[in-house]
């Protein structure tokens, strides 16, 4: 980013080779965000380029909607309104509108605070449009106005104007969503106040957080505990390999300290976290920053499968991630019950492709199987939670979601805790 910020010839068309789109999907995304801060032809080529590949898997077009709404240039935001005419642009899909909308009301705030006001009247017409579809992700987009009291005296009445607005013309999004979700977060059962779970994505895929959250389903009951999955929206845009790993490591123990140094009624604050990939990256630091019970989906998922199993098969997305299994599996002292980890070969990116990851799953679970001698097998990526059961009926062995795994020992934690 410091190279393509000289805009010197050398460092940009470094970074458009590194942007190739035949490239890792962590190289091309680092480019592409160094890239995006210059208004060059290399980055429309780059961003162009990247679109034409990757427009029909929905995870990496979402990062395309990303990059494109974050862009600092003075054109963006007439960009981003010419994007939600794009055909493949759903304003039903929540994760649409985070990765385009939110995105630039979240992460692009020299553009979405602009000094005319541009920004917040693009927030309202969004909100307005949204409350009839989905007052949940509007009231979200509205969380960007909560602190106008912290901007100059300008920007406060700019601020103050759509923020009335949006609340006089959109009750449900508003005013009876937020009201009711508070009254869930304060509503009793047996045990008294409604506990709550966070899970952290570690990764900044809107996509993998979204088919985390709809596996956790079968978990959630009415008297809670209540489970939140968020996204480290700064974080890698896949765990792939041990740098991965350590940045998220840094932000998600930052993310549980965060939360458990904020009041108890902040959108992020929770009684157990959950740090939902197979890395566990930040586990020990995250358990330091807090006095609440942090889960890892690693650590879960295998002591999980070794009640099915005397020997348990580990699914990796990629060779790169393997080695770093053993490590973790050793410093567990885990690494005795590991029957095998082998990989689908497969990035983060590419689990949106339901047939194909499938299939490799089932190929290699069943190579575990024969070849391993595993009795249960563990998936080894969030991104994999929605394949578990086609999984388990094609190998025959029983199959751990490792994310599921956290959270239900969190939720136990939780209720036995407060059963005394």
């Amino acid at each position: 980013a410091y190279l393509v910020a000289s805009e010197r010839p050398a460092a940009m068309a470094l970074a458009a080779a590194a942007a190739d789109v035949n490239g890792t999907m962590t190289n091309v995304m680092a480019a592409l965000r160094a890239l995006n801060a210059i208004d060059c032809v290399e980055r429309q080529q780059a961003l162009r380029a990247f679109h034409d590949r990757w427009q029909d898997t929905e995870l990496v077009f979402d990062k395309w909607l990303t990059l494109e709404a974050t862009a600092p240039g003075p054109g963006t935001l007439a960009r981003v309104e010419a994007l939600l005419a794009h055909p493949r642009y759903d304003a039903g899909n929540p994760n649409r509108v985070r990765a385009l909308v939110g995105a630039f009301c979240r992460a692009n705030p020299l553009r979405f605070h602009a000094e005319d006001g541009s920004g917040y009247a693009f927030l309202t017409r969004q909100v307005l449009s949204l409350d009839a579809k989905n007052p949940m992700i509007a009231a979200r987009l509205t969380n960007t106005l909560a602190r106008w009291r912290r901007f100059d005296a300008g920007r406060q009445a700019l601020k103050r104007s759509p923020r009335s607005l949006t609340v006089r013309a959109c009750p449900r999004t508003v005013m009876n969503w937020r009201r009711r979700r508070w009254r869930e977060r304060q509503s009793t059962t047996k045990a008294g106040v409604m506990a709550r779970i966070l899970v952290i994505n570690p990764n900044s895929s809107a996509v993998v957080t979204a088919a985390m959250d709809r596996a956790l389903d079968p978990l959630r009951a009415a008297d809670g505990p209540e489970i939140v999955c968020v996204t480290n929206r700064d974080g890698p845009a896949g765990i792939e390999s041990q740098a991965d790993a350590d940045l998220a490591a840094v932000q998600t123990a930052a993310m549980v300290a965060a939360a458990s140094a904020d009041a108890a009624d902040a959108p992020d604050a929770a009684d157990a976290y959950v740090i939902a990939c197979f890395s566990d990256p930040g586990l020990a630091a995250a358990r330091e920053a807090t006095d609440k019970p942090v889960f890892g989906i690693a650590e879960c998922g295998v002591l999980a499968a070794l009640g099915h199993g005397a020997a348990v098969g580990v699914i990796a997305i990629l060779s790169t991630s393997v080695a770093r299994h053993w490590r973790y599996f050793r410093s567990l002292g885990l690494d005795r019950r590991i029957a095998g980890d082998r990989p689908i070969e497969m990035g983060v990116a590419a689990l949106s492709d339901a047939d194909a990851t499938c299939r490799r799953l089932i190929e290699v679970g069943t190579c575990l199987r024969d070849v391993d001698g595993a009795g249960a097998l563990v998936l080894g990526c969030a991104g994999m939670a929605a394949y578990r059961g086609a999984v388990e009926r094609a190998v025959g062995l029983p199959v751990i979601d490792p994310t599921q795994a956290a959270v239900a020992m969190a939720a136990t934690s939780l209720r036995l805790r407060a059963a005394g």
